[in-house]
């Protein structure tokens, strides 16, 4: 399986990405695409990180869920939550490309 890369990430930054749940689907949106670490002019992939925001009571659970986007299509995402947003109370939830 391919996943997209940074750059295409970067490009849906704001978007809203449909997750499938354990009952129902669940709506996240891409809040942050961190740059690649180390050398980008490396050969191989370069590692990045993702963190969504999505809501507060809908919980995801730590685990790989089948993420699906108009632009992006559909792949397996391993999310981790990291707790509720400071700012406005989200969930947000991290996936590590590397």
């Amino acid at each position: 399986m391919t996943y997209p890369t940074h750059a295409a990430f970067a490009a849906q930054l704001g978007t809203a990405f449909e997750v499938s749940g354990a009952a129902e689907a669940v709506a996240l949106q891409l809040d942050t695409v961190h740059p690649p670490a180390g050398d980008a002019s490396a050969p191989g992939p370069t590692s990045f990180s993702l963190v969504f925001l999505g809501d507060a009571v809908l919980r995801l659970g730590q685990g790989t869920h089948l993420f699906s986007h108009a632009r992006l299509g559909e792949f397996a995402l391993f999310i981790v939550p990291l707790g509720p947003s400071r700012s406005d109370g989200r969930m947000q939830y991290e996936a590590v490309f590397n």
